[in-house]
């Protein structure tokens, strides 16, 4: 094209440009960049959803555990709701029952006198009605390791377990592992 003045831009003076400081935030000789795209209406995709969208082969030949035991189900889960359906309500007071009102998690509950020394019992009810395939599991009181949950013997030490916290981490692995995705 006649007439028109081409910059003479070599690889090496184009590098040198492209990696200028004051050339960082700039396009060629100064001119503005265009500004990215924003994405206001970006939102993480909920973990609770991806469920949906595995294939067969997802749902039913790989471990999908980890996925399923983080589902938030049901969504109003309390104590009483847990006690009432596994059946448990036989073994708690439920007078003594105080549940922190800023955190759920937070609260305590104690065996009623006729059943101390079953604490066993509980757990094996645990298995039986909630995490299927493995026992429940103790959670410790405030303070203790796990060596002073059970005796020498492989009793279990009921006063160091915090009965709230083992009802309310107990995973719901019947129910999940009985949901359908639509």
């Amino acid at each position: 094209v006649i007439g028109q003045n081409i910059p003479n831009l070599t690889l090496q003076k184009g590098i040198s440009l492209a990696l200028a400081p004051e050339n960082t935030q700039l396009g060629y000789k100064g001119s503005p960049v265009r500004a990215p795209k924003i994405y206001n209406t970006y939102e993480l995709r909920n973990p609770n959803n991806v469920l949906k969208l595995w294939s067969e082969e997802r749902r039913e030949k790989r471990n999908n555990w980890k996925d399923l035991l983080s589902l938030p189900y049901p969504r109003i889960d309390t104590i009483q709701l847990r006690l009432q359906q596994w059946g448990l309500e036989e073994f708690f007071d439920m007078a003594s029952l105080s549940v922190d009102p800023v955190n759920e998690v937070e609260g305590s509950i104690v065996l009623k006198a006729s059943h101390a020394g079953r604490g066993l019992e509980i757990l094996d009810a645990l298995q039986a009605h909630a995490t299927v395939f493995f026992p429940g599991q103790p959670v410790n009181s405030a303070g203790e390791t796990e060596d002073d949950l059970y005796n020498e013997d492989g009793t279990l030490v009921e006063s160091n377990v915090n009965w709230y916290k083992t009802i309310m981490f107990a995973p719901r692995v019947l129910e999940i592992s009985n949901l359908t995705f639509r």
